[in-house]
């Protein structure tokens, strides 16, 4: 009995060591292997706010509104008027009458006498625009005289292109031919130089 109890003795105490030995082992294998880290799950961003609406201040349009504030906006988009002058097309004998009855006592009025079919007055129609826009204070006028055949024959226009100039609807100055620089010495030297009341048309009779 007391041999079997000491070999049970021994068996029990061999189950122990081997039960001992197996855990270290475990706290080896964790200390050697820790194994993955627990994760932090990731936060999530809240969706950001709609964005606001401007003021009322920035927005142009309505009544009384004066438009963009802001300096440069408003001035970009706004139209300037422009500064030279320009050309006026003539469609009959009482329009050509009015245009000359219109210009002041001491504005020039030049008359462009010419036809869609001529080659030369097609040739400095560009040049007589530009010219119309250096001088604002010269009104320039264009007759067709196809379609004004009563006006050319009233001025003996027989050549194109013919300029004529008026001042206080009096016949001053004539020329024939597509001569820019002729055209523009001789309109140079009737128009003069442009006074305060260049712009302004014709005064009214009480």
């Amino acid at each position: 009995l007391a041999l079997r109890g000491g070999a049970d003795t021994a068996a029990a105490s061999a189950s122990s060591s081997s039960s001992s030995l197996w855990a270290w082992f475990r706290v080896l294998l964790r200390v050697a292997f820790p194994g993955n880290p627990p994760r932090e799950r990731a936060s999530i961003a809240p969706p950001p706010p709609p964005p606001s609406a401007p003021p009322a201040s920035a927005k142009s349009g309505g009544s009384g509104s004066k438009g963009f504030t802001a300096k440069g906006v408003r001035g970009s988009r706004a139209a300037k008027p422009s500064k030279g002058g320009s050309v006026v097309a003539v469609h009959s004998k009482a329009d050509f009458d009015r245009q000359l009855s219109s210009a002041r006592s001491s504005q020039l009025v030049v008359a462009d006498f010419f036809a869609s079919w001529c080659g030369p007055c097609q040739q400095i129609a560009p040049k007589y625009k530009e010219l119309a826009a250096a001088l604002p204070h010269v009104k320039f006028l264009k007759v067709d005289v196809d379609e004004c055949k009563d006006v050319s024959q009233q001025y003996g226009v027989s050549a194109m292109p013919t300029f004529k100039m008026f001042r206080a609807g009096a016949e001053v100055g004539s020329m024939q031919g597509a001569d820019e620089g002729a055209l523009r010495d001789k309109v140079e030297s009737l128009a003069g130089k442009p006074d305060r009341w260049a712009s302004a048309g014709a005064g009214r009779k009480l």
